[in-house]
């Protein structure tokens, strides 16, 4: 009979780092709205390299807009894109002090007219002068992609820790979202997984409540399971559910051990 083992590691031990080693949180997958920005302050700390392309486009849309908008031209709703070529080509005096040109310069620039558009690049405007660049990036790329965009924040166990999340609804559900806030704080707990091969006529000797007396008999452990601290420490069904569905295994099947105050307990018996 097989006996499937997931017995998390001791605190500390943890190696967060596999949860955010996936392409799939990145352009690489194929589809943008896939990317996960990751903020602390205004400084992004994961997909930063990603982010620093579009950190400049978000102050020329700050400099841009308020400058059009300055010269009264509120029906200037949606951008595709701005650059540098772009920014110099507003600021040309010669052909900016003319209303004649700034339909030329809003097909330069790729904006059209949309409420909608308009109202989140009042947004993103409102963020950056709040220095508030994930508000600002979400309302950006909401504008750009046509997607929604949200922001979520994340606080940790130790004062000043917290990060934000900026995130495509469509891409990550409310249950990813809460997995990767803890999971980049160290909310969470790591698990290694391994099968224990019983012979049937030793079903009844083996006593599955202490994961000392056959761990030995386990030489296959598998790392890299990540479960939220909540459902940790809620233990029982609801834990055992969680790696078994990563796991991939029979949930009647699987033996889950948390480690508590220098031991192991089997989850099963909280």
């Amino acid at each position: 009979m097989f006996k499937y083992i997931a017995k998390q590691l001791e605190q500390g031990n943890e190696d967060f780092g596999f949860v955010f080693d996936d392409d799939g949180l990145n352009p690489s997958s194929g589809d943008f709205n896939n990317t996960l920005f990751i903020f602390k302050g205004n400084d992004c700390q994961f997909n930063g390299d990603i982010y620093s392309e579009y950190e400049s486009m978000l102050n020329y849309v700050f400099q841009c807009y308020c400058y059009l908008c300055t010269y009264g031209l509120d029906e200037i709703d949606e951008i595709d894109e701005i650059d540098d070529l772009a920014f110099d080509y507003l600021c040309d005096y010669d052909y900016a002090d003319s209303f004649a040109y700034y339909p030329e310069f809003i097909e330069y620039l790729g904006f059209s007219t949309d409420n909608k558009i308009i109202q989140l690049l009042d947004s993103c405007v409102y963020s950056i002068s709040n220095d508030d660049y994930p508000e600002a990036l979400a309302a950006y790329l909401e504008a750009k992609t046509g997607k929604t965009w949200n922001t979520r924040h994340f606080t940790g166990y130790s004062q000043g820790e917290y990060c934000t999340l900026v995130y495509c609804d469509t891409a990550y559900d409310s249950k990813a979202v809460d997995y990767y806030g803890n999971m980049w704080l160290g909310c969470g707990g790591e698990f290694a997984v391994g099968t224990l091969d019983i012979p049937d006529e030793q079903d009844t000797e083996i006593d599955l409540s202490d994961l000392e007396s056959f761990e030995h008999l386990v030489d296959d452990w598998v790392y890299g399971y990540f479960v939220v601290d909540d459902i940790i420490w809620r233990g029982g069904d609801k834990l055992i559910t969680e790696l078994s569905d990563q796991y991939d295994c029979p949930t009647k099947d699987l033996e889950v051990y948390v480690y508590e105050n220098g031991e192991y307990i089997n989850t099963r018996d909280q």
